[in-house]
């Protein structure tokens, strides 16, 4: 959660990066993202101030600012009709080739 949260106000420009380092109101907090993360899990304070603003600059009602996802952003899944038994199903049996191939 605390990633996903780190990513969505990277997107929103609450949280900037530069090369490997994040910043929070002008200020670098952590080099590398597995950084960021660790620091937002323990400085429950910067976690919630993130989330505030991240949730705040998404309810304001404005969208102009919301940056468009690329394509490489977006990521669709194929559901069988059937649901997820197929797809369960689907993958035990390409495990199954896979282990007999080798």
């Amino acid at each position: 959660m605390v990633a996903s949260l780190l990513d969505a106000a990277e997107l929103m420009g609450v949280v900037t990066r530069k090369g490997s380092w994040y910043s929070y109101n002008g200020n670098n907090f952590a080099q590398g993202r597995l950084n960021a993360v660790d620091y937002l899990k323990n400085d429950k304070v910067a976690l919630e101030e993130l989330n505030g603003r991240l949730r705040q600059k998404l309810t304001v009602g404005n969208c102009d600012d919301v940056p468009q996802l690329s394509s490489r952003q977006v990521i669709e899944f194929d559901v069988p009709s059937d649901g997820i038994a197929s797809a369960e199903k689907a993958e035990a049996e390409a495990t199954m080739i896979s282990s007999s191939a080798g």
